[in-house]
């Protein structure tokens, strides 16, 4: 067994941080339904921001998962398993942040037309 390089009282930290991006990512697709059925733009908002906090979260996470990477020996049976992983949370993070700035393109237009501004600090201020 791969003993983690980080952890926080006694467990391994990577497991843990993971459940934060997953949890904020698969959420996204629920405000995006509930935007499309009520054409509410609280739900394109909300989708975006935990779009964003999903992101960074990933980020967090997978910088913690690199470094456990790294102390796997190369060529072992964990190393093979661990290639896949690595690969798959690069091509759902490369999308999730594809699909961000598709999503900051149109919010900022959208903003822009009415007048208010893409940050939170101001968009809760005024209604767009």
């Amino acid at each position: 067994m791969i003993r983690s390089r980080i952890h926080l009282l006694g467990r391994p930290l990577h497991p843990l941080l993971i459940t934060f991006p997953i949890s904020l990512l698969g959420v996204v697709p629920i405000f995006d339904v509930l935007y499309f059925l009520r054409g509410d733009p609280f739900y394109f908002r909300a989708a975006y921001y935990d779009l964003l906090l999903g992101l960074v979260g990933a980020a967090i996470a997978g910088l913690v998962g690199l470094v456990d990477y790294g102390a796997i020996p190369s060529g072992s049976p964990a190393r093979r398993a661990a290639n896949p992983h690595l690969r798959s949370a690069l091509g759902v993070a490369a999308f999730f942040f594809l699909s961000w700035l598709v999503r900051r393109s149109i919010l900022s237009g959208w903003c822009r037309a009415r007048g208010c501004r893409l940050y939170p600090r101001t968009t809760f201020r005024r209604s767009c």
